[in-house]
């Protein structure tokens, strides 16, 4: 009886630890899994792409599609040197200029350096689109915190910031595994006329898997996990201590 008991608890832990484990994934382009009804937060970066509008206060849902090459080559040079987190302001000026934004800032020589080098960006094989999985109603997307980072710039007389950060909830509503990416360079559209859409790629993601069904101990299911738990580990104490007593019992005969 204990040993079944004892059975019934580790299965039940290791349940409870599938079912609410948490993976870091690969980044900026790099793929995940989904499992059916899995879950994954995406945290992501994006520069703006529209010269001379404001930074907008949410992130625009569902994304546009994505960047054009240039734009798409210069994050994803930006990226692999590093540029975007030590020099973001000479992305986002290398990324005016690539669009031919008339009257944006100049980008100084690391600005130049990107602008220049900028390169194509192949998908990831054997993976699918973050954005064809949404258009075929494979996974749902909800929007999480968002929010302006790094220095401002002044533009047309006011400041404002041109990076930005915020999150992504996907959950896999289809019934097989799916293996995602977020291709640099996805767009988030802007929520007004005066507001610039976005151009993001990953920085983070973390897989939360789905429940898996209760394995078969033949331990009652008339009771939740918490009150199964801890009535498994009562019944091991007080076999215990039976067994404790009748050991002391013995001895004393």
């Amino acid at each position: 009886m204990r040993l079944r008991l004892l059975f019934a608890v580790v299965a039940l832990l290791a349940w409870i630890a599938s079912g609410s484990a948490h993976a870091q994934q690969a980044v900026n382009g790099e793929t995940f899994t989904l499992a059916p009804g899995g879950r994954a937060t995406i945290t992501f970066e994006s520069f703006c792409l529209d010269y001379g509008k404001r930074f907008p206060d949410d992130i625009g849902l569902p994304p546009r599609g994505l960047a054009d090459p240039p734009v798409r080559g210069v994050l994803s040079y930006a990226l692999a040197q590093g540029y975007t987190s030590s020099d973001p302001k000479e992305v986002q000026f290398a990324i005016w200029q690539v669009r031919g934004a008339a009257g944006a800032p100049q980008p100084g020589a690391i600005g130049r350096e990107i602008a220049q080098a900028a390169r194509a960006v192949a998908p990831p094989a054997g993976a699918t689109s973050l954005l064809d999985a949404l258009d075929a109603g494979d996974v749902t997307l909800t929007a999480g915190s968002w929010q302006g980072i790094g220095e401002q710039l002044t533009i047309n007389n006011f400041n404002d910031y041109f990076q930005g950060r915020g999150e992504l909830v996907v959950e896999n509503t289809s019934d097989r595994e799916l293996t995602l990416y977020m291709p640099v360079g996805t767009v988030f559209p802007a929520p007004g006329d005066e507001f610039q859409s976005m151009a993001g790629y990953a920085t983070e993601v973390v897989v939360e898997h789905p429940q898996q069904a209760m394995p078969d101990t033949g331990v009652t299911d008339l009771f939740n996990m918490t009150q199964l738990v801890l009535l498994s580990l009562l019944a091991l104490d007080i076999a215990a201590i039976g067994w404790l007593i009748q050991r002391r019992v013995a001895q004393c005969f």
